[in-house]
C-alpha cells in the first residue's frame, strides 16, 4: 500500500473519496479505477487529511493537517501547472490519438495517464502550433518542423523557424507555413516521398 487510508466519503457522482496520510485526496469509481489524485503537487494545501466531507453542493470539503480547504470536485475542469511537470507558457494543445500535448515556450509535453505532464525531447524552445495533417501531427517550432510520434520527435525541416501551419481545404499535400525570423513570410509545403518540403515561398509578407 503506498498511502494509508484514514477517511473517505461518497461523492455526489457515485465516486468514492479518501484522505491518506501522506498521499492527499485519492477518488475512485466503483470499479476501483483512480479518477483523480487531489495532493500539493494540485495545488491542495498539505497531503495530511484528516477529515472528508461532502456537502449540499456536491462540493467536497477537506480537514488537513494546516487547515481546511474547498476541493471543487464537480467542477468539469482541471488546472495544470509546473507542478504537473507542464514547462512554459502555454501556447497550443491538442488531443492526438487519445494523448494531450500541449505546447509551450520551453517544449512540447504529453500529458500522461496520471496526469502528469513529460516533455518531448528536441523541441526545445517555442512551439507555436499544433496541426493535425494526413493521420500526422505536426508542431510549428521556432528551430523547425517537426512530427510527433508518441513521445518523440522526428525533425522534418531545420532550415527554417516555424509560427504557424494552416491546412488547405481539399489539397492535404499542402499546407501554407508561417516562418519566424530570418525567414519570415509564407512558405508552401508539399508532402513528397512520405516527407514535407518547401515548394515555394510566397512573396509580400513579413
Amino acid at each position: 500500500i503506498e498511502y494509508l487510508g484514514y477517511c473517505g466519503t461518497v461523492l455526489a457522482n457515485g465516486c468514492f473519496a479518501i484522505g491518506t496520510i501522506t498521499g492527499g485526496i485519492i477518488v475512485f469509481d466503483t470499479e476501483g479505477n483512480i479518477q483523480t489524485i487531489y495532493n500539493t503537487e494540485a495545488g491542495l494545501q498539505d497531503n495530511t487529511i484528516h477529515c472528508l466531507f461532502s456537502d449540499n453542493n456536491q462540493q467536497l470539503w477537506a480537514a488537513l493537517g494546516n487547515g481546511i480547504s474547498l476541493v471543487q470536485s464537480n467542477l468539469p475542469f482541471q488546472c495544470f501547472t509546473e507542478k504537473n511537470g507542464l514547462k512554459g507558457n502555454p501556447l497550443c494543445i491538442d488531443l492526438f490519438k487519445h494523448r494531450l500535448y500541449v505546447g509551450t515556450s520551453q517544449y512540447l509535453c504529453f500529458q500522461n495517464p496520471d496526469g502528469s505532464f513529460e516533455t518531448i525531447s528536441g523541441t526545445d524552445g517555442q512551439n507555436w502550433q499544433l496541426n493535425e495533417v494526413n493521420g500526422s501531427l505536426l508542431v510549428a517550432n521556432g528551430n523547425g518542423l517537426f512530427e510527433i510520434k508518441e513521445k518523440n520527435a522526428i525533425s522534418i525541416i531545420e532550415s527554417d523557424g516555424f509560427l504557424s501551419l494552416c491546412s488547405l481545404k481539399n489539397k492535404p499535400e499542402y499546407i501554407l507555413a508561417g516562418l519566424s525570423p530570418p525567414g519570415n513570410g509564407l512558405c508552401l509545403l508539399e508532402y513528397n516521398q512520405k516527407t514535407w518540403k518547401i515548394k515555394n515561398t510566397i512573396k509580400g509578407f513579413y
